[in-house]
């Protein structure tokens, strides 16, 4: 039996083997902490948004979200004359977004998004309060190289992170 029929050598492996751990690590997507993180928010800000939605159909009132700056959200019953205490913290105070997230609200007049007590969707502008009818609310989530958008849809007021 000769050498050449004895299969490969270590050598011949190893190379191998680094030439096939360059080309996954070149090729396979990555993903980095700033995309989970902006999924993550997009995810509870959907959370959010449902819950002032049940709240709303619970409690037969308009109750909103409210998007006062870029970094931080709260909750607010009719026409923003009472805050309502956030589910998990029992506060009141404004809920920061995660470091170095922020937040944009579409309609751009929205500074708000409510629901009535059937679960119609609304957006709160600095003027008016205006159901959502043929426009989507888009709440778009962006941190980095990432971004995430959460979507309200007009009538049923479905929400989709």
């Amino acid at each position: 039996m000769s050498l050449s029929n004895q299969g490969f050598s270590l050598v011949e492996l190893v190379v191998v083997m680094i030439i096939i751990a360059v080309l996954a690590a070149t090729f396979l997507p990555k993903t980095s902490d700033q995309i989970i993180n902006v999924n993550a928010q997009a995810d509870q800000i959907a959370g959010e948004i449902r819950y002032v939605q049940s709240l709303s159909m619970t409690q037969g009132q308009r109750y909103y979200i409210n998007f006062p700056n870029s970094t931080t959200y709260s909750f607010f019953a009719v026409s923003g004359a009472a805050p309502v205490s956030h589910p998990a913290t029992g506060s009141t105070t404004p809920i920061p977004l995660a470091a170095g997230i922020t937040l944009a609200v579409a309609p751009a007049s929205a500074v708000a998004i409510g629901f009535d007590g059937k679960g119609t969707p609304y957006y709160v502008g600095a003027t008016a309060t205006s159901p959502l009818s043929g426009v989507n609310a888009v709440i778009t989530l962006s941190g980095g190289n990432a971004t995430a958008a959460v979507t309200v849809t007009p009538e049923t007021g479905r929400v989709t992170p």
